[in-house]
């Protein structure tokens, strides 16, 4: 009998390098999800949402300052709101840091599943809250 064990060995060995090779994969495409699932894709939407209107709003090199005139007019002329946002599912509330609200634009919002996002911004005077829904 002729025993030749280099046939097994190689065996063995392309077996471990498959499973390395997979269990890396594996972990590559779970890091890649993993901020995913802690978000709903509303709450992301909600999140771009609030973005493109501070990005709107915007004045200034500070980050979240923005220009009070082009916050009265979002806030007093849909259509320029339904521009800034392009999606009619969408509510905008601007409240002080006292809570109290300085103006509120978009749809009634349902009490349930909706994507929910707050920004700081400020100018030299105020700091507002803004909260954006989506549905």
């Amino acid at each position: 009998m002729i025993s030749n064990r280099s046939g097994q060995f190689e065996l063995d060995y392309l077996v471990a390098l498959s499973f390395f090779i997979m269990c890396i994969v594996f972990v590559y495409f779970y890091s890649l999800n993993v901020s995913s699932l802690s978000y709903s894709d509303k709450a992301y939407m909600a999140c771009a949402v609030s973005e493109v209107i501070v990005n709107y709003l915007h004045e200034g090199c500070e980050p979240n300052s923005i220009n009070e005139t082009k916050l009265e007019t979002i806030l007093t002329n849909p259509n320029v709101f339904y521009e800034v946002v392009n999606s009619y599912d969408v509510n905008l509330t601007v409240r002080d840091l006292s809570g109290n609200l300085v103006g509120c634009i978009g749809e009634e919002f349902p009490s349930s599943d909706v994507g929910y996002c707050e920004r700081l911004v400020f100018n030299s005077s105020n700091v507002y809250i803004l909260e954006v829904r989506v549905w």
